[in-house]
């Protein structure tokens, strides 16, 4: 673990939250190691180099990768790195991270830790707070690129529904029927490739939302491969992808003129180098 740059502190932490496995084991206490042993440690990221991970920068916010498997923040310090770190020790190699006149890092709409792509960070607080009206404007919109286990009939299109959350850690319900405590939500699709049952899209939640896509995605009948919450388990099952196979691609910035954002109008802030490679899964061979 030093080797991977991990220090003593660090080390115990990610130990003691079962972050460590050795030999395909979760180990939570020391342990004497053999040659040869396989140790993996779960969301370290130890080859993130912040600045690599920055795809724009202007003076006002940037905007950076979220690898998958790794939390744009944590309320617990666990040792593992999150977006939010990485964020701020980008800030503080260029000068710009000064707690005195709150020039910290504020994360616009973050990522659940099953999902990557691109997460907008703002530089101070007063920024921030103008770029989160701009998104409940729905003038900045997330383009996501995704898998799914379907073809759907037509090439693009609307989905609308209804949605409904009771509590932060529940799952998001859809219907097709406006009950009481559910909000209208739309999401629009577009068909990139299509083959042997599998399709590339690209898919925008006008309300914002990354899970809530998945969830209306899946109840429209095209899940996201490789989505364990909302997605086809008869689907996942032959493919092999860990998270779902679903990233934030680009940010379109609808922000008008006459406003703070104007300098952002009609600009696109794209990567497409984030969607994994989709294998089918090996099936075992029945025995004898």
């Amino acid at each position: 673990m030093k080797n991977a740059g991990i220090g003593n502190e660090r080390a115990k932490l990610l130990i003691k939250s079962g972050s460590v496995v050795v030999g395909g084991r979760i180990k939570k206490w020391d342990i004497r190691l053999r040659e040869g042993d396989h140790i993996e440690i779960d969301g370290v990221f130890p080859e993130l180099v912040p600045s690599e991970l920055v795809v724009y920068e202007d003076d006002n916010f940037f905007v950076m990768r979220k690898p998958y498997g790794m939390d744009c923040t944590t309320e617990k310090e666990t040792g593992r790195d999150t977006l939010y770190a990485a964020a701020r020790r980008y800030m503080e190699e260029t000068g710009q991270y000064n707690t005195q006149v709150m020039s910290v890092p504020y994360i616009c709409q973050r990522l659940d830790k099953g999902s990557a792509g691109l997460v907008m960070i703002a530089k101070n607080e007063e920024f921030f707070q103008l770029m989160m009206q701009a998104v409940r404007e729905r003038r900045i919109k997330r383009i996501l690129s995704a898998y799914i286990g379907a073809v759907p009939a037509e090439s693009e299109g609307e989905i609308s529904h209804y949605a409904s959350k009771t509590a932060e850690d529940a799952k998001i319900i859809i219907t097709d029927e406006a009950k009481k405590g559910y909000l209208p939500v739309i999401t629009r699709y577009r068909v990139i490739e299509s083959n042997m049952g599998v399709s590339i899209i690209e898919a925008v939640n006008l309300n914002g939302g990354v899970t809530l896509a998945r969830a209306q995605l899946a109840f429209a009948g095209m899940p996201v491969i490789g989505d364990r919450e909302y997605g086809d388990e008869r689907i996942n099952d032959r493919f092999t992808p860990e998270y779902p196979a679903l990233a934030v691609e680009k940010f379109v910035f609808e922000t008008g003129i006459n406003n703070p954002l104007s300098y952002l109008n009609m600009r696109v802030i794209a990567s497409e180098d984030e969607l994994p490679e989709l294998r089918m899964r090996r099936k075992k061979q029945a025995k004898n």
